[in-house]
């Protein structure tokens, strides 16, 4: 007997999960409907328009020397470059939907090894349910790819702590040298997730040393592009004056 009902309790589990799961595509399917219908005919931004000036170049040398100009990492116009849907309101958009959605069902796709089920669903709900993500997922920026990428890379990161081998630290290097050229900010995310794989593994996270050469390539990117972003952080091209250790309370 005792049998028969923990076989009726796992039924139970499972029906009560698969109907948790059915309500989630629906709310995340009436959901995405609601937000393409509330971004038609909505104008482009400013910023916006620099991603379809920068995108829509006739050629790939005029498309790099415009996205070599700007003050953003080039992974997300390199993206929409390769993709080339057009230069619609509608089309520039299109991509970030798409990364916003990936990104919010990746922890589903891509589990951490040991995370109950339940965590799984939640994490990604809240994900999805995010404010900002809302907001992201209608603008023509690279948020919603950096949202995609640095969801990858704490994937990653959770996977390499519960295994520290050389192939799961080459796909968590992968993937935070992808956020990297999507932003520069995400150096904060690498630096603090490398901090704590050298507090956890200490030792163990040196014989790991090889995968680091994935990072050379969004630290040569940076490297080429700082006389750019030099010229952005002067107070001649801004309206906000430079970041000093007297003014730094006011920011």
């Amino acid at each position: 007997m005792s049998a028969l009902a923990g076989v009726l309790r796992i039924q139970q589990s499972d029906r009560g999960e698969r109907t948790i799961a059915a309500f989630a595509i629906i709310v995340v399917t009436v959901t995405f409907i609601l937000r393409v219908m509330a971004a038609r005919g909505q104008p482009l931004t400013m910023d916006e328009t620099f991603t379809g000036m920068i995108t829509s170049q006739h050629s790939l040398a005029d498309f790099i020397r415009e996205a070599r100009r700007d003050v953003a990492a080039p992974l997300y116009y390199t993206t929409l470059r390769l993709l080339h849907l057009g230069n619609s309101d509608l089309a520039l958009r299109l991509p970030s939907w798409a990364f916003m959605i990936a990104g919010s069902a990746l922890p589903l796709v891509w589990r951490i090894p040991g995370q109950q089920r339940s965590a799984t669903i939640a994490w990604a709900a809240l994900l999805y349910l995010w404010l900002p993500g809302a907001i992201f997922a209608v603008q023509a920026r690279p948020y919603a790819l950096l949202f995609l990428t640095a969801t990858m890379q704490t994937i990653a990161f959770a996977r390499l702590i519960d295994r520290p081998v050389l192939a799961r630290a080459l796909v968590w290097t992968g993937c935070a040298s992808l956020t990297l050229l999507t932003h520069y900010m995400a150096a904060a995310l690498s630096l603090a997730q490398g901090l704590v794989l050298l507090g956890v593994l200490r030792t163990t996270a040196l014989r790991l040393w090889p995968s680091l050469v994935l990072l050379l390539v969004p630290a040569a990117e940076t490297l080429t592009h700082l006389p750019v972003l030099a010229a952005f952080a002067s107070g001649d091209a801004n309206w906000l004056p430079p970041i000093t250790v007297y003014n730094l309370p006011e920011y």
